[in-house]
């Protein structure tokens, strides 16, 4: 169990709970539930190589123009849904998929580079548009080697066009998928916003 510290607050972390020890009102200790009620959060889509996504070798993403995020060189090939929502676009040729939340945040899962020329060869749809997925669940299925022999690189990006502005600064390493790649910042915001602590103070 790690202590951090926070102004008069120390938050500790333990599985997937989240304890405030407040140190003014008699070090009295209060628990906060914070996933009976489901969270936003952001998840890896596959396992792999997280990478930063200016390094993405195509402007369309390094550049941002579709927004910011991250990208991931994959070594699985069933792809998970990086965030809850409605299914609002599901490309025909089952490269990307275009999910937006209640609250308007809309994020495009687009999988390889120039792979909409395959014209869906190599990719099953697991969802159709208009469904809701939960964060985590599969939303596409490709064929990790038969789109290599074609020649196209698996780069998966996840961007963010709108609704969502905060930074991607994830760095590189490997991930699997359905993990969250920021998940005790994550749960510490979620607990200052309980507490109605402004998260960028004495950041």
């Amino acid at each position: 169990m790690k202590a951090f510290p926070k102004n008069s607050y120390d938050f500790l972390v333990a599985d997937k709970e989240v304890f405030l020890l407040d140190k003014i009102e008699k070090g009295e200790k209060i628990m906060f539930s914070l996933f009976k009620k489901e969270k936003f959060k952001i998840v890896s889509p596959l396992d792999g190589q997280l990478i930063l996504l200016k390094d993405v070798p195509d402007s369309v993403f390094s550049q941002k123009l579709m927004g910011d995020g991250f990208a991931i060189i994959p070594q699985s090939q069933v792809v998970v849904s990086p965030i809850s929502g409605v299914a609002e676009s599901v490309f025909p040729t089952g490269h990307a998929v275009g999910i937006k939340t209640k609250d308007g945040i809309e994020c495009i899962v687009h999988i390889g580079l120039d792979t909409v020329e395959l014209n869906g060869e190599g990719f099953t749809s697991l969802i159709s548009q208009g469904d809701y997925v939960k964060a985590g669940e599969p939303i596409v299925q490709f064929d990790n080697q038969f789109i290599k022999d074609k020649g196209y690189n698996l780069t998966t990006m996840v961007v963010f066009p709108s609704g969502y502005e905060k930074d991607f600064n994830l760095g590189e390493r490997e991930v699997k998928k359905g993990d969250n790649p920021d998940a005790i910042r994550q749960e510490l915001w979620d607990v200052l916003e309980v507490l109605g602590i402004d998260k960028t103070a004495n950041s």
